[in-house]
């Protein structure tokens, strides 16, 4: 009831005030992934200065931000459940469709095994999965495991005995058990959204990264 008679008594002249007041205090920042060169952001932020407000005086700046080989991050937090996770992850330094293809490869080739290993085997925790990850559009791969009877330093160990373990079987891998798996990844590829909102997902989430 309060928007309609405002609309209505809003004029020209106090709509181009308006302008000009949000024009002086606009701020832009910009954020480009890893496939972003230093001098292609430097490019970017050169075209976007002119519209940058008259108040904002503060000069745009370029930081490249890129995954680094040979660089670990290790996180922890306390939790006041009786459960523990782990997760750990990795991100190729290479950008692109690529390094998502590849990505899901590994999905096909890993998840089945990381499962049946940590899972099944050992029956170290109840949720266990390992899983294609992005940041921008840097790609790699994901492991996760929850456990209601093992500590994250336990299950750590676990997984750098199964990586090795695993690198060596990928490595004997058969080509005809690599096409089956590649097969798989086309065909999901090429799979049709059963629904609009499957399909606007994949939309959003491309425009996200």
């Amino acid at each position: 009831t309060e928007v309609l008679p405002a609309t209505q008594a809003v004029t020209l002249d106090a709509f181009n005030a308006y302008l000009r007041g949000f024009r002086d205090d606009l701020r832009i920042s910009l954020f480009g992934f890893g496939n972003f060169s230093s001098d292609a952001l430097r490019r970017i932020a050169a075209r976007v200065q002119p519209f940058v407000g008259a108040k904002a005086g503060t000069p745009l700046a370029t930081t490249r931000i890129q995954p680094v080989a040979g660089v670990h991050v290790d996180f922890r937090r306390k939790s006041v459940l009786d459960d523990s996770a782990l997760a750990d992850a990795y991100l190729a330094t290479e950008a692109g469709p690529a390094s998502k293809a590849k990505a899901m490869l590994l999905e096909g080739l890993l998840s089945t095994r990381f499962y049946a290993q940590l899972r099944t085997e050992e029956q170290l925790g109840y949720a266990v999965f390992a899983f294609p990850m992005s940041i921008g559009r840097q790609w790699g791969m994901g492991f996760l495991l929850q456990s209601n009877s093992k500590q994250p330093a336990w299950l750590w160990e676990r997984y750098k005995a199964f990586f090795p373990t695993a690198e060596a079987k990928l490595r004997a891998m058969k080509p005809e058990e690599f096409a089956q798996i590649q097969q798989g990844v086309i065909a999901q590829i090429q799979q049709a959204p059963q629904t609009l909102g499957e399909e606007a997902s994949k939309l959003s989430k491309d425009f996200d990264r």
